[in-house]
């Protein structure tokens, strides 16, 4: 199946699963959640500019019983919609996000700050990602060269850690604003840490490392 076919069965899937939650031409929820933050629908997330997830991936995790962790989860309507429709066992899928409140019950549950030092992780990973805007949380200000010094920071943080969890030839597949202009430097840092990693991004949005 093409990714644009793909794309429309997942919209189908999470229509079943949640008649009318989402917004069909914007794609994320129509109320906002706990946080306060519109939710990217499910199907966002399989859209060829931000590939965060692909029927590859998803036949890799239902097929070959791969492990994911998704870090800033929210209420994870796209790691539901994978074990609901799309054969992935819960098992398999462990959420983290800053707080506990929405995100759904029968996950393995990791409750910190992705910006800060994490927790010890139980499980090798095989896939990490990031799902709701991976620099949402990196304070601004009106000094445009601090704000890009604090983003390459955090990018770094956030891949260089998740390289540390991931087992060979796993995956760290990052989207949201504000990756691109940080994208390079951040990972000129980290192919001194890992050098034999590969990279790849489309647009401005997207990114993926492989170990």
């Amino acid at each position: 199946m093409n990714g644009k076919d793909y794309h429309g069965l997942v919209k189908d899937l999470q229509e079943k699963e949640w008649p009318g939650k989402f917004d069909p031409d914007f794609e994320w929820t129509r109320t906002r959640g706990p946080s306060g933050y519109d939710t990217f629908a499910p199907s966002h997330h399989f859209k060829s500019y931000r590939p965060l997830m692909t029927e590859d991936i998803v036949r890799d995790l239902a097929i070959n019983r791969k492990r994911l962790l998704s870090i800033g989860c929210g209420p994870a309507f796209l790691e539901q919609l994978l074990c609901s429709r799309l054969g992935v066992n819960p098992s398999q899928v462990s959420l983290a996000d800053l707080s506990r409140e929405g995100v759904p019950e029968g996950f393995t549950f990791y409750q910190f700050d992705m910006y800060q030092e994490w927790p010890p992780i139980k499980d090798a990973i095989d896939y990490i990602i990031f799902p709701e805007c991976a620099l949402i949380g990196v304070p601004t200000s009106d000094d445009f060269e601090a704000d890009q010094s604090r983003c390459r920071q955090a990018l770094y943080n956030l891949i260089s850690r998740s390289l540390r969890l991931l087992n060979p030839s796993g995956q760290v597949r990052l989207s949201g604003g504000g990756i691109g202009s940080c994208r390079d430097a951040a990972i000129e840092r980290v192919l001194s840490e890992f050098p034999n990693i590969s990279y790849g991004h489309t647009g401005e949005e997207f990114v993926y490392i492989t170990k």
